[in-house]
């Protein structure tokens, strides 16, 4: 509390120094008699005014509630106090709670006052000088742990000199009737159950019905402390005796969030490897098959998920699973979620996956794979959540929300009883206890035990009562403080509760005793009167079994008794012996040594865990948790100086990052030009770093897919230079790769095709197939893929089916889903091309599939927009426009820009063409004007030609329509493109054959048959042949038409 004079200036000016002295002194000692009679702490005389703790030197449950009282009794007796006649002096006073440390400071005379170092007696301070004369101002948090004793207004939201964010700040207005309020707390009963007979029943009968083979799931939701756990205990035994089931339990954790799996790693690690750390990694393989033999389950495909997802390497004569990330973390949850069913093909199964809220993703969605795979199963899968938790999946008919509730009075009563054992509490004690812990079952046992244990003194004739029937005083108003009483109570395994609390709310005994410094006695000692005292629970021998904290808050009061300095030497302890002892552990759970390292600020060595954790997430092809652990690291970055070392660091994240936010976000989207051009940045930073190609390469990447393509020229002119000055082949290899595609896409057919022959000229299947993990596809494919659609617009469609032929072949070989799909998107627009729709749908339904499966999103609109395109062009529009909408959404949802001119172009004609032709002409303006900005010029002539069929349709002057081919035939002689040129020139001979200008159509259609190849597509010759009678025999000849 900080309590100031109103007006201390204005009485220096009106009173006599001597004066003064007295009228402050006698504010003063008003101030500290009020402040006794609440046990605050006068901790010092600050000029006129007075800096004033509760809380110190003795705590109190109430001490926020004592200085609001306190506040108001001072101005009060400032009412009434005249220290000269007529002088009624007024205050300002401010309340701030929070954390700070108290220590001595010598002042001028050598006295020693107690100082609080921390944010809340600056905070107190700017509150006061905010409010009117005799007003009491509080933060926010003292207003929370005042409840609603006190009626209060809001102020405002204030920014306040040496706060960094605003503060809400309320004025007490006056006291009002007193109200319970309890902190929620997290935790089970060792009690009996008591009650919940409805909510059982029920879980019981979704319980028979899904073990009589349609599989059910349930969420059981509450508030924390309300009992979950208990009632999910009481259902499992019930479950055991009735259906013999052995349940499977699964125990999310906060610390583990964003880590891949986390409990069913953890339950498999202890099912399959139960001493992992002496194992080697053969026998680890020899386990997980014996293991595996209890399941009828395919134990080549399923061996290796697994292995993969435990990190056990695989075996040198086992062939390795070519997936994409996507469909090997697909085919992982299906994996798990068979071997949960098949472990006991005897009974039903039984799945318990507490505390959901706290899961990471790939959890979330194994709960949702479990749903849509077990829905006609023997099983049933319980979870259980607090009230914030909403599921992601949909609503099924197996699947039943359970919220619960606080106990009703009897039943409260009841367990109350039973926690306080054989002492005997009266009824108003009973009724107090029950009014304060608002019938939450947490509260009331935990409550009714410190009662028992402040309360009672043991006798040889059992307990007897020490205190009055009154608990005013002895119980704590929060359930926080009553466990942190009872932890103080407990001397020696006080200390161990607190290491056992830097390890986490479940820790190995083995791990405890590893780093705990102390004596083994004190650690044994102060174990067993943990677990005596319920606050550990023990599965296993004592000093070496699994221990638990009974609840998550009892683990949290343990872990915040200790100074920030004590709890950042344990943590840097801890994660040192992990790495030490536990190599297994260290390897298996790189994020847990970065969460220790970070609370232990060893900001180098959490960097080191945080890369680590992000590379083998994504090895378990966990992309959302790799990039969460990959963000942690960057965010500890930012707080190291800037030195060439920190940037390199830095630079290994990001060039990791962009891989996963490519996979997960798509090429084009914006996370990913952050980190790409961030990368780059310090690759000019740190000089000549060896990750300076693979940062140019995904800046290439992204700009290509964004169609920045001068842009991404430069970059790609950039990476040839690099890996022309090293001589690396390797690089050289995907320098001509980049620099092929962005010549296509510019019209620069010519070097475009140069630069991917060079590739697929250096291309050595043996000895480039690497490339396809460490750039993501392989380059002989994509350049065989672009070769492709440059052989057939220059007009040489052997060598274009050559080239399709060949790239599915190699992608086919390869078994690489990414390359695959590359190359039937090509081959299929290649057919398009060529107006073969049939073989152009036997592609895209392929692609569809294929891309379906491995959720390669890009292809799959590819595929849809094949499809659409071959119903327009055979003239089922009703499906194909829908069809074109759908994928040109779907495609923009990856960031993706090019090839949209192209494709919006062909919609605009394709709604033109079914008399829809409002907006046709502003949408080709749009596309040709993207052409111009982006310089896409591949299909730059179609654009036109589309324009020219346009205005031939719309019934505009046929010398507005002959302009645009002529400008399309100009654009494709330009670019050397024949393709294009042979249609637009189709064009203009249909429009010189409506103007009654047939010698020149003539002349112009005889010049196409002697000098253009005819077989690059199928209309062309037919065509042709029509427009031909058209000009020689106009009486004979039906309308002629040419096709899109």
């Amino acid at each position: 509390m900080f309590c100031d004079i109103v007006d201390s200036t204005a009485l220096s000016m009106q009173y006599d120094p001597e004066d003064l002295s007295e009228i402050v002194r006698a504010f003063q000692n008003t101030c500290v008699g009020v402040v006794a009679r609440y046990q605050g702490f006068v901790a010092q005389h600050l000029g006129d005014g007075l800096l004033i703790y509760f809380g110190y030197p003795v705590a109190h449950e109430d001490d926020s509630e004592r200085a609001v009282r306190a506040s108001l009794g001072i101005i009060e007796a400032l009412g009434v106090l005249q220290p000269r006649p007529g002088l009624r002096l007024q205050a300002r006073i401010g309340i701030a709670t929070g954390p700070i440390v108290i220590g001595n400071m010598v002042s001028a005379g050598a006295n020693i006052e107690k100082v609080a170092v921390g944010q809340t007696p600056n905070l107190a301070a700017r509150l006061q000088s905010l409010t009117a004369p005799n007003t009491v101002a509080i933060s926010p948090h003292t207003y929370r742990l005042l409840g609603q004793r006190f009626e209060c207004r809001v102020i405002g939201i204030h920014a306040l000199k040496g706060i960094p964010e605003p503060v809400l700040v309320r004025e007490v207005v006056r006291l009002r009737v007193r109200q319970s309020r309890f902190a929620a707390t997290h935790g089970m009963s060792t009690l009996p159950l008591v009650g919940r007979h409805e909510e059982l029943a029920l879980l019981s009968e979704r319980t028979h019905h899904g073990m009589s083979g349609s599989g059910q799931t349930v969420l059981v939701r509450g508030e924390a402390g309300i009992g979950k756990s208990r009632l999910t205990r009481a259902l499992v035994e019930q479950a055991c005796a009735q259906h013999a089931v052995s349940p499977i339990e699964l125990q999310c954790s906060p610390y583990y969030n964003q880590s891949s799996l986390y409990p069913v790693i953890e339950w498999l690690q202890e099912e399959i490897f139960p001493s992992s750390d002496a194992v080697e990694a053969v026998e680890k393989w020899a386990l997980l098959h014996r293991f595996l033999d209890r399941t009828t389950l395919d134990q080549m495909e399923t061996a290796s998920l697994l292995a993969m997802l435990l990190s056990v390497p695989l075996p040198a004569d086992h062939p390795p699973l070519h997936l994409t990330p996507e469909r090997q973390k697909q085919l992982t949850l299906k994996c798990v979620t068979s071997l949960f069913l098949q472990l006991n093909p005897s009974a039903p199964t039984l799945l318990v996956i507490e505390d959901v809220h706290w899961a990471d993703p790939s959890t979330l969605e194994l709960c949702r794979v479990w749903m849509a795979e077990a829905g006609h199963s023997k099983s049933m899968m319980l979870l259980t959540s607090r009230p914030d938790f909403s599921p992601a999946w949909p609503a099924q008919s197996n699947f039943t929300v359970l919220d619960i509730g606080r106990l009703p009075d009897a039943q409260s009563l009841e367990l109350m009883k039973l926690a306080a054992g054989d002492a005997r509490l009266s009824d108003s004690m009973l009724q107090q206890l029950m009014k304060k812990s608002d019938n939450v079952p947490l509260y009331l046992e935990v409550l009714t035990k410190h009662i028992v244990l402040t309360s009672f003194d043991r006798t040889s004739n059992g307990l007897s009562s020490k205190t009055t029937e009154t608990v005013d005083g002895e119980i704590p108003e929060s359930l926080q403080d009553a466990l942190m009483a009872r932890l103080d109570s407990m001397n020696a395994a006080k200390s161990v509760a607190q290491v056992a609390a830097i390890l986490g709310r479940e820790f190995d005994g083995n791990m405890l005793k590893a780093v705990w410094t102390g004596t083994r006695e004190a650690l044994d000692n102060g174990l067993r009167e943990l677990c005596k005292t319920d606050f550990l629970q023990v599965r296993g021998e004592h000093a070496k079994g699994l221990y638990q904290f009974k609840h998550a808050l009892i683990r949290d009061v343990a872990y915040s008794s200790m100074l920030k300095r004590n709890c950042e030497t344990l943590h840097r302890h801890v994660a040192e012996v992990i790495e030490r002892e536990f190599p297994d552990i260290a390897a298996r759970q790189p994020d847990l040594l970065g969460q220790h390292y970070t609370a232990g600020k060893d900001l180098n060595q959490a960097v080191r865990c945080w890369l680590a954790a992000g590379q083998l997430a994504l090895t378990r092809f966990a992309t959302q948790e790799s990039v969460a652990h990959l963000n942690q690291g960057l965010a500890l970055l930012a707080n190291l100086p800037p030195t060439p070392e920190r940037d390199l660091k830095e630079l290994e994240f990001r060039i990791l990052l962009g891989h996963c936010l490519m996979t997960w976000k798509g090429y084009a989207a914006d996370d990913v030009r952050v980190t790409c051009a961030r990368a780059h940045e310090l690759c000019g930073l740190v000089g000549n770093a060896p990750q300076l190609p693979i940062a140019l390469y995904q800046l290439v990447a992204y700009n290509i897919v964004s169609a920045n393509l001068e842009t991404a020229l430069g970059l790609a002119k950039q990476l040839y230079a690099i890996a022309d000055h090293i001589s690396n082949e390797d690089l050289l290899l995907e320098a001509y790769l980049t620099l092929g595609v962005i010549y296509f896409h510019l019209g620069q057919f010519a070097e475009s095709r140069r630069s991917l022959e060079k590739c697929v000229e250096m291309y050595d299947v043996e000895r480039h197939a690497a490339h396809m993990f460490q750039f993501g596809q392989d380059p002989a494919v994509i350049a065989l893929n672009f070769l492709t659609w440059n052989y057939w617009l220059m007009g040489r469609q052997e060598q274009a089916l050559q080239a399709a032929e060949q790239s599915v072949s190699l992608a086919r070989q390869l078994n690489h889903p990414l390359s695959l799909a590359f190359a039937l998107a090509f081959a299929g627009w290649h057919r398009i091309f060529c107006r073969d729709y049939a073989a152009a749908t036997l592609f895209s339904e392929e692609l569809i599939h294929h891309c379906g499966v491995q959720k390669i999103l890009i292809f799959l609109a590819h595929g849809h927009m094949m499809t659409a395109w071959s119903n327009c062009d055979n003239g089922n529009s009703t499906e194909g426009l829908p069809g074109m909408v759908s994928a040109l959404d779907m495609f923009r949802m990856t960031g993706a820009n090019h090839f949209l001119p192209y494709w919006e172009g062909h919609y605009a004609m394709m709604c033109a063409k079914n008399g829809d032709s409002a907006q046709t002409e502003a949408s080709l303006t749009r596309c040709l004007e993207k052409t111009e900005r982006t310089g896409e010029r591949w299909s730059e002539a179609e654009l036109h030609r589309y324009r020219g069929m346009l205005r031939e349709q719309s019934g505009k002057p046929l010398a507005e329509a002959q302009a645009c081919y002529l400008q399309a035939i100009a654009v494709a002689q330009r670019l050397g493109v024949v393709a294009w040129e042979l249609r637009a020139k189709l064009n203009l001979a249909h429009c010189l054959v409506a103007q009654n200008e047939k010698d020149q159509a003539r002349e112009l259609l005889e010049s196409l048959v002697k000098n253009v190849p005819l077989n690059i597509d199928m209309q062309s010759g037919a065509q042709i042949e029509s427009l031909l009678i058209a000009c020689g025999q106009p009486e004979k000849a039906a309308r002629p038409s040419v096709s899109l």
